[in-house]
């Protein structure tokens, strides 16, 4: 009962819409820009923050981009304190729809394209993330390996519903 959604529509910026729980900023779970950007959000769990823009300042930043190219610009070129991945895409008369997973911690920033039903847990999984420090919980462990056992069997023909029985599972 005390999560909400908010409308935002600050002067001369695109706007968005976001899912809020009390205390965290927009941006920090999902939201969807009048820009034609959407993001959702996962915590990882880094183990050296470094001084930076906080996570959170940057996702709600993030809803301010007026292309998905000037927020994934964001992402990568911020300094950055501690980690979020994103999944981030965005629509343009020029490209068409994008989809990235993007994990942007302190150390580094790894834009993936996404071209295929993938799924992203509570830690780094991008190529590279190996020598990062971070936590890595038995539950967003088992999330990642259950994803990667049912994710293949709906790729072929991506069904709403059966994406809805994965997050059920």
């Amino acid at each position: 009962g005390g999560c909400f959604v908010v409308e935002v529509a600050p002067e001369g910026k695109p706007g968005f819409t976001s899912f809020c729980y009390p205390g965290s900023l927009p941006g920090h779970t999902f939201a969807a820009t009048r820009a034609g950007l959407a993001q959702t959000i996962n915590n990882v769990r880094i183990r050296e923050p470094r001084p930076g823009v906080p996570r959170m300042i940057l996702a709600r930043a993030v809803l301010d981009a007026a292309s998905l190219d000037d927020a994934l610009a964001l992402l990568r070129d911020t300094p950055r304190a501690s980690g979020f991945h994103h999944t981030i895409g965005g629509t343009d008369t020029s490209h068409g729809v994008r989809l990235y997973s993007v994990e942007a911690t302190a150390a580094r920033c790894s834009i993936e394209p996404i071209r295929a039903a993938s799924g992203h847990a509570n830690h780094l999984i991008h190529a590279g993330c190996e020598g990062e420090a971070q936590i890595v919980t038995d539950s967003s462990r088992d999330r990642q390996a259950r994803l990667a056992q049912l994710l293949p069997m709906h790729a072929a023909q991506p069904d709403g519903a059966a994406f809805v029985d994965v997050l059920h599972d």
